[in-house]
C-alpha cells in the first residue's frame, strides 16, 4: 500500500511537467539530482501500440514512453546539467501474470484486452521460460516493447538467472519484439527466421502494421534447420522445425517433462492460417507429424490463462487445429461458407471444453477465409 501511495504521489507531483511538454496526463518519473542516481519511469501498458520518433539517444518507442523519458531527461538536465552517468530504470505496469507451471517452466501472461490498439493484445497470450540453476531459455520475447525486459528482470530477481538464451520460434513481431534486451546473450532461431526478420526489418522498425509498436530488430545469432538441442545443465531442450503457421517455425520440447511449447502453431480457439508459402495439405501432414511427439502437456502463446493454470492441453489440441483447417478447406467452394460462423468448425471441441471461444478470433477467422479463397484460386 505504501508503494502505491508513493507512486501516486509521484505521478501527481509531476503532472504539471507532463502537461507543459504537451503530453497530457503523465506517466513520468523523478530525477534525483547528482550523477549516478536513478530516474524511475512508470509506464502503463494500456497506451501501447502508438508510434513516434524517439529522442536522438533512444530507439523508437511508443509515444507515452518517449514522453516519460523526455520529462525525466529534462528534470535531470535541470538538476545536474546532463545525463552522463545517469541510470534510467523503467518500472512498468504491464499487468503480466506469472504462472509457475513446474519447478523449471514459468509462463508470463500479458492478458487479453478486447479494447487494445494492438491486435495481439486483443487475442492475448504470453511467453514461456525454461530455467534451471543460474541459466534460462526464454521462448520468445513478448509483444510490446518493455515486456521482454520485465520478464528478464523478474527471472534475474526471483531465480537468480545470470545466463540467458533466447529462442525465437518465428519472425512475427509478437515473438521477437524485445530481442534487443538480450544484447550479450545467444539468440537461437531457424535460418528462415533470421532471413525473414532482415527482409522485413523496415516494416518492423517503422511500425507499418496498424496498432503494432515499432521496435529494434535483432535477429537470431545462431541458426539451424530441422533439429537442434539445447542444454540447461543436464536438462535437454529440443528444438523441432515444423511447417505450420510460418516458414521455419520452431516447436520446443522438454523430453523429461513430456512438454511441448508450440507457440503459434496451435492457438485457442483457432489458429492463424498462413497458406501463401505453406499449402494446407502440407501443414495438415505436419500436424500429423506433431502427433508423433512423445508429449503429454502442450502450451501455446495465444490461449486462455485458465487453461494454462489447469495444466495446458493434450494432443487433442493438435487434432482440433487440424480439424479446423480441414473443415475450412473443405468448405472453400461452398457458397454458404461465408456465413458459417467459426464456432461451427470447432463445435465439438467447444462442447467438450477442449477449446474456449474468444471474440477477437472472429477477425482471425475472416483472415483465414480470405487465405483459403486465395489458395483455392491459385
Amino acid at each position: 500500500m505504501a508503494h502505491m501511495e508513493n507512486r501516486q504521489g509521484l505521478l501527481a507531483k509531476h503532472r504539471q511537467q507532463v502537461s507543459s511538454l504537451g503530453g497530457g496526463v503523465g506517466h513520468t518519473g523523478k530525477g534525483h539530482g547528482p550523477t549516478g542516481e536513478v530516474v524511475v519511469l512508470y509506464i502503463d501498458q494500456k497506451q501501447c501500440g502508438c508510434q513516434s520518433m524517439a529522442l536522438p539517444w533512444l530507439y523508437r518507442l511508443p509515444d507515452f514512453t518517449t514522453l516519460a523519458v523526455a520529462i525525466a531527461a529534462k528534470l535531470l538536465h535541470r538538476r545536474s546539467g546532463g545525463l552522463n552517468g545517469m541510470g534510467i530504470q523503467i518500472m512498468t505496469d504491464f499487468d503480466i501474470e506469472v504462472v509457475s507451471l513446474s519447478d523449471r517452466l514459468t509462463h508470463f501472461y500479458w492478458g487479453r484486452n478486447l479494447d487494445h490498439a494492438n491486435f495481439i493484445m486483443r487475442v492475448g497470450g504470453g511467453n514461456h521460460v525454461i530455467h534451471q540453476g543460474r541459466s534460462a531459455i526464454v521462448i520468445d520475447t513478448m509483444c510490446i516493447p518493455g515486456q521482454g525486459q520485465w520478464v528478464k528482470d523478474y527471472m534475474t530477481a526471483t531465480h537468480g538467472i545470470e545466463n540467458f538464451t533466447v529462442v525465437s520460434t518465428h519472425w512475427h513481431s509478437d515473438h521477437v519484439v524485445d530481442n534487443a534486451v538480450f544484447p550479450h546473450d545467444r539468440i537461437v532461431g531457424h535460418s528462415l527466421t533470421r532471413e525473414l526478420m532482415l527482409e522485413h526489418r523496415h516494416s518492423l522498425e517503422n511500425s507499418t502494421a496498424e496498432g503494432s509498436p515499432a521496435f529494434q530488430v535483432v535477429s537470431p545469432s545462431i541458426t539451424f534447420e530441422g533439429r537442434m538441442d539445447l542444454w540447461l545443465g543436464d536438462l535437454k531442450v529440443e528444438l523441432h522445425e515444423f511447417g505450420i503457421h510460418e516458414r521455419g517455425h520452431i516447436a520446443v520440447v522438454i523430453p523429461d517433462d513430456k512438454t511441448l511449447i508450440a507457440a503459434d502453431m496451435l492457438e485457442d480457439p483457432i489458429c492463424v492460417m498462413n497458406l501463401g508459402h505453406l499449402p494446407a495439405e502440407f501443414q495438415l501432414r505436419e500436424f500429423e507429424r506433431m502427433m508423433t511427439l512423445d508429449v503429454d502437456h502442450i502450451y501455446a502463446t495465444h490461449c486462455p490463462l485458465e487453461t494454462v493454470k489447469a495444466g495446458g492441453y493434450d494432443k487433442r489440441f493438435i487434432e482440433n487445429m487440424a480439424g479446423y483447417m480441414s473443415g475450412l478447406m473443405a468448405d472453400a467452394a461452398s457458397p454458404e461458407s461465408g456465413s458459417k460462423p467459426p464456432q461451427a468448425y470447432i463445435a465439438d471441441a467447444l462442447d467438450r471444453n477442449e477449446l474456449t471461444w474468444w471474440e477477437a478470433y472472429e477477425e482471425v477467422h475472416q483472415w483465414n477465409r480470405e487465405a483459403v479463397r486465395s489458395a483455392v484460386k491459385a
